[in-house]
């Protein structure tokens, strides 16, 4: 019953009276933050836009070149891109606290030398202007400082591997710890060891170093701490061996001079560096038809390889032109089939690099291999955010996806693992690789052809002058009596050598 004096009114308009204006002042706020919102934000449709038309510009810069390359010029492998589409179960864009301009997602272009000053004084011709910071390079944050002596003395309450993979042991230890590891790949494919070499320790009560000494110690691994970086390598010194002397009479012959010749051969295409260093003690001289070497165990397996490769290549030179052997088979040639299966992976809001690794290992049934201490130098660490499209696309035009926007390479190891680097760490690790050609020297033309075009690309062979040291770490020889290219130089150079000869078998039809 109403009071006396007082309007009655019913509950129900009771309650709108209370609660409806908050409502409408909640949806009036909802909608306010929403406008605000699409008014501020970048628009992603005139960024892709944006980012076609770039495509666009350097299709047509690429295209309107109509004049043909000089014979000496090599032209890089093309990769094509394929559609891409969302997997289902990919992190969403809308991921709180990450931008999706975190990561860049176009292709790397050439960088633009800065216009010069009238008053500057003409530029030489060698010299190419080039602005001290790359504005194509992807701008980091500086990673986190590690106190690695601290991680290292952190515990681990139990230790359970068995026969676990090396690559995954380190991965785990190096989660636990925070502190990047490395694996000197090179060196342990050297000694025969590989990234899936099972690895053994048990125990409680340990600290992340023990349980690192304990696991590498029984591979005859060892680590080393450099800068906030660790890097697990063989545990053989680095220092020179006993002398050693190689027979070589069935490579020699009874020609004056071969051996000799041989020697210097293997001085520049054998780690130059290691022959020419100040005050080194390594050195190659001839004993009759014999070459006596001092020089550390890891290079004289280098050097027994390149002895192997040689007799392989003189046994047969057509067959190996036909049907490479193993110890003919460049790095790249050996992963082919591998490389060129079709897989779909896509991540289209960023993610952690070493989760995407992980991802394209499991569906491209390859192991990776990071080189964590390279990639800090342009601030990648496992936790770098990162973003790929590939639908049904090769293994390699996937990894590239992923690694190019990121301004990273990657390279072959073997058949079976592939190694992430920098493009600065791939140009500065030239491998040496065999290329027979006895089916391609039976025309000469042809043949005189491809010498001509390599030492336009190269510069002058080992066998032209083999007193000169090679040249930013490209050197190159042709070994006359198997007709086989021997040559030193990055894994993208091999690459583009290697699609030249290809291009020219398909087209004679071999």
């Amino acid at each position: 019953v109403p009071l006396r004096g007082e309007d009655w009114i019913s509950p129900r308009q009771k309650w709108m009276q209370r609660y409806l204006p908050k409502i409408g002042a909640a949806v009036a706020g909802v909608v306010a933050t929403v406008g605000l919102w699409y008014a501020f934000s970048p628009s992603e449709e005139h960024a892709d836009d944006s980012h076609a038309s770039a495509e666009d510009a350097d299709h047509t810069d690429d295209g309107s070149a109509g004049d043909e390359l000089p014979p000496h010029d090599i032209e890089p492998i093309a990769t094509s891109t394929a559609p891409r589409a969302p997997e289902p179960d990919d992190p969403l864009d809308d991921v709180p606290g990450v931008s999706v301009r975190d990561v860049p997602i176009s292709l790397p272009v050439a960088p633009v030398a800065p216009p010069v000053e009238k008053d500057d004084p003409p530029a030489d011709a060698d010299v190419v202007a080039v602005a001290d910071d790359d504005p194509l390079r992807p701008q980091r944050d500086p990673l986190p400082v590690i106190d690695v002596a601290a991680r290292l003395n952190d515990p681990i309450v139990k230790l359970d591997y068995m026969r676990t993979p090396l690559v995954d042991f380190l991965r785990v230890t190096s989660a636990m710890s925070t502190i990047p590891i490395t694996l000197d790949i090179d060196a342990l494919s050297e000694a025969g060891i590989s990234a899936e070499t099972p690895i053994f320790a048990r125990g409680t009560n340990k600290t992340v170093a023990e349980a690192l000494q304990l696991a590498l110690t029984k591979r005859r691994l060892r680590y080393v701490v450099v800068d906030q970086h660790i890097v697990v390598t063989t545990a053989e010194p680095d220092v020179l061996g006993p002398l050693v002397r190689r027979e070589v009479s069935d490579l020699v012959g009874t020609q004056a001079g071969a051996t000799e010749r041989l020697a210097k051969v293997i001085e520049q295409l054998i780690e130059p560096v290691s022959w020419k260093t100040q005050r080194t003690t390594t050195s190659i001289r001839v004993d009759g038809t014999a070459l006596v070497v001092v020089q550390t165990p890891r290079m004289m397996r280098k050097i027994d390889a390149f002895l192997t490769t040689l007799r392989a290549a003189r046994r047969d030179p057509l067959g190996a032109a036909v049907s490479p052997p193993p110890a003919l088979l460049t790095r790249r040639a050996s992963a082919r089939e591998a490389l060129s299966k079709k897989i779909t992976l896509n991540y289209t809001a960023p993610t952690p690099l070493e989760k995407i690794l992980s991802r394209w290992a499991e569906s491209s049934k390859l192991t990776v291999v990071v080189d964590w201490q390279s990639l800090a130098d342009e601030d990648v660490g496992p936790e770098t955010l990162a973003r790929m499209s590939a639908t049904d696309v090769t293994v390699e035009q996937a990894l590239m996806a992923l690694v190019e926007p990121l301004y990273l390479a990657f390279r072959v190891v073997d058949e079976k693992t592939i190694e992430i680097t920098t493009q600065d760490g791939l140009a500065g690790n030239p491998e040496l690789a065999a290329y027979p050609l006895a089916d391609l020297a039976a025309d000469e033309a042809q043949y005189a052809s491809i010498v001509l075009k390599l030492r336009g690309q190269f510069g002058p062979a080992v066998a032209d002058n083999v007193e000169a040291t090679a040249d930013g770490g490209v050197a190159w020889y042709v070994d006359e009596p198997s007709k086989t290219l021997l040559l030193l130089a990055p894994q993208d150079s091999q690459a583009a050598v290697e699609a030249y000869l290809d291009e020219l078998r398909e087209a004679h039809g071999r």
